[in-house]
């Protein structure tokens, strides 16, 4: 091998260590949490799980992976990015998505939430899809054209905006629920 080879694998191994790893948890980036001191894990992900009861409707609690996941709950809102729909008040289909996850030991835990307001971007998609295409023949499969799948399959949400307000309300009520009768 020559010296150039050697210093690319170099450099594209240098590369590979830095970008590490993709972590599955939450990060503060992404979620708001609270830290629960003197809680156990198992007693703060079932406050976690109540709390969730009380503002949505669950659709998943998943105990080996610590999480709890809402249905989501769609409304209609009228938004205000300078599209023409939206100039002229068209309502876009919103959506309220809820998370929450439990990290920690028998000592002390976290509880992290996560509410996702995300727009319906369907027919947008659908309207450019054939645009970022190659070519025009009409090589595509039947679930490709739509054909055979659920309008959930077929739908397009993109993230808006995270609603902290309910983070925050969610996190104090679990910590509430997590810190036992008050006398």
């Amino acid at each position: 091998m020559n010296s150039h080879k050697i210093k690319m694998m170099i450099v594209v191994f240098g590369g590979l260590l830095a970008t590490g790893c993709e972590t599955s948890g939450p990060t503060t980036q992404t979620y708001s949490y609270v830290r629960l001191s003197g809680v156990d894990r198992a007693s703060a992900f079932s406050a976690a799980t109540e709390a969730l009861r009380e503002n949505c409707e669950i659709a998943r609690i998943d105990r080996d992976e610590w999480t709890i996941h809402s249905v989501p709950e769609e409304t209609e809102e009228e938004a205000t990015t300078p599209r023409v729909g939206d100039l002229v008040g068209v309502p876009r289909t919103v959506r309220r998505v809820v998370t929450a996850y439990v990290t920690g030991d028998d000592q002390n835990s976290e509880a992290w939430c996560r509410v996702a307001i995300e727009r319906n971007e369907s027919n947008e998609h659908n309207l450019f899809i054939n645009d970022m295409q190659r070519d025009d023949t009409a090589t595509a499969t039947p679930a490709d054209r739509e054909a055979a799948t659920t309008t959930e399959q077929n739908s397009a949400w993109r993230t808006l905006r995270r609603d902290k307000r309910a983070e925050r309300a969610m996190l104090n009520r679990m910590t509430e629920l997590s810190s036992g009768p008050i006398n």
